[in-house]
């Protein structure tokens, strides 16, 4: 005789229990958006010839970069991050169109 494929049924939790989906799902009010930081070409200029240097640099490299822009520490830290994440981007998006053009076959098809 075959399985059964009827779907599991879980346990749903008692609406007044505080473990409660709803309370995690991020929609409470936070106050107001910190308005984006926009970078002027020198700033730009100071941190990105850092970059080509040291992609993850050090506290104190931070520190006097923030100090040479007028910025926080955390601007400097943040905009490292995401230098970092769309180099990697890049990478992968590089990488797929070379295995593409190479084998003629798609990697998600495999």
């Amino acid at each position: 005789m075959r399985a059964s494929t009827l779907p599991l049924m879980l346990p749903v939790a008692a609406a007044d229990d505080d473990s409660s989906i709803d309370d995690c799902d991020g929609d409470q009010p936070k106050g107001p958006k910190r308005p984006r930081t926009i970078l002027t070409t020198s700033q730009r200029r100071k941190f990105k010839a850092s970059f080509e240097v040291n992609s993850k640099p050090c506290r104190k490299v931070r520190e006097t970069l923030a100090a040479e822009t007028g910025l926080s520490v955390r601007v400097v830290q943040v905009w490292f991050q995401n230098q970092r994440a769309k180099v990697m981007m890049h990478v992968d998006i590089y990488a797929r169109v070379e295995a593409i053009t190479h084998t003629g076959i798609y990697p998600g098809a495999w």
